[in-house]
Order: C-alpha cells, then structure tokens, then sequence
C-alpha cells in the first residue's frame, strides 16, 4: 500500500499537459490564446526572416513543439521535423523567442493546465521573401 500512495502522490505531482496541433485549435478551450500566439510569432518572423534564407531562395517546413508555462514565458522549444536547413530550423525557433513573452493564461486555462505544448509548422516559401 505504501508503494501505491507513493505512486500516487508522484501521479499529483506531475503538471497537466494540454497538446495542441493545428488540426485541433479552431475548438479548444484555449484557441483564443493560440491565435494570438500565431499571430505574434509570425509578426516577429516575418520582421526577421534571415537574409542569407532569401539570397538562397531556401524553402520548407519546419514542425516545432512549443512548451510554454502559466506566465507566458517559453519553457522549451523542439524541433519535430527539420526542414532540411538549419537556417530555416533556427528562423522558426527564433520567431517564437522574438515573440515571447505570450500572455499569461487566462482562468480557464490555468484550471486545465500547467503546461500548454503547441505543436505547428512554420512554411517557408519563395512568395515570402519577393513581397517587399
């Protein structure tokens, strides 16, 4: 029994992790928070996208995960899939860094989770870098 209360008091311990990808935004309790979100980081990589990435005329994606805690601040920020240059990879964890730090979470948010991980991609096109 007391190997079962330490299991469990280990269980309580752990923050609550809400996940969410791009497919499943549009009806989460927190998709407002999510959009502002998208809407900060694309801001900042669009006012910094590399130069070198536009020379080259670079294209891809890159899937990132983004953990961000309670206060707005960024925790942790992990590529899930490359897009095959490092410039890219950088530029897109660079835009969440430019764009942090994020709102605190809102009530609601902070009564279903400790941890909000977003999972999205960031496309980088050759239209990106000829508008301007």
């Amino acid at each position: 029994e007391a190997r079962l209360a330490q299991k469990r008091q280990a269980y309580a311990k752990q923050p609550k992790t809400h996940t969410v990808s791009s497919l499943s935004t549009r009806a989460d309790f927190a998709a407002g928070y999510i959009d502002t979100f998208r809407q900060n980081v694309e801001r900042m990589g669009n006012l910094h996208y590399p130069e070198v990435a536009k020379q080259r005329g670079l294209r891809g994606e890159v899937r990132l995960l983004v953990v961000i805690l309670p206060n707005g601040k960024v925790k942790d920020i992990q590529v899930r899939s490359s897009s095959g240059y490092g410039v890219l990879d950088e530029a897109a964890r660079r835009s969440v860094r430019l764009a942090e730090p994020f709102p605190p979470f809102t009530q609601t948010m902070r009564q279903h989770m400790d941890v909000l991980q977003i999972i999205r991609t960031w496309r980088f096109a050759e239209s990106m870098y000829n508008e301007g």
